[in-house]
């Protein structure tokens, strides 16, 4: 894993791609709120076009939900009215997902911004947005239900899941 050797995160003019990727991976997770540094990190990283590429690795993949997800909370830093790629990055990171293994955390983050889109203010620009049609979430939401309960988890995975839903 690249660590820029600065000690701290990168500013939004980077060109460096070693920088842009570690910021889309690992650069935004902290102690505290992911929140703080998501949008520096979907801005700097270039998270649309880095979805874009033919090969997204499973560590993007889960990056982009986490930062999805710290968007979609909202809070004290920017989120994800202050994304210009916001839209875009959600219909693809939902092509994305159609195609992967579901997990905890890919399930967390669908429904994160799912819960998002739904519960956007009437005059937010938002509630206008027909991100995925209404008649189709339910049922991709279900069948990643469906397919992280199929799997017969051993004892670390149940230990691990177990504490994935205790810190949520």
């Amino acid at each position: 894993m690249f660590v820029p050797s600065s000690g701290s995160p990168p500013t939004k003019d980077c060109d460096d791609p070693e920088i842009k990727a570690w910021l889309l991976r690992y650069g935004f997770r902290n102690d505290i709120m992911n929140e703080y540094l998501a949008h520096l990190a979907a801005t700097t990283g270039d998270l649309y076009s880095a979805l874009l590429e033919a090969e997204v690795d499973d560590a993007l993949l889960d990056g982009a939900g986490d930062i999805l997800t710290a968007l979609a909370q909202g809070g004290p830093a920017e989120d994800m009215d202050d994304y210009p790629d916001a839209l875009p990055v959600i219909r693809r990171f939902a092509e994305l997902l159609a195609t992967r293994q579901a997990t905890l955390g890919r399930l967390n983050s669908l429904l994160s911004v799912l819960a998002f889109l739904r519960t956007s203010p009437d005059d937010s620009p938002w509630a206008a947005l027909s991100v995925w049609p209404e008649e189709a979430v339910p049922d991709q939401a279900r069948d990643w239900v469906r397919r992280a309960s199929a799997v017969e988890p051993d004892e670390g995975t149940r230990t691990e899941m177990l504490a994935f839903l205790r810190d949520r």
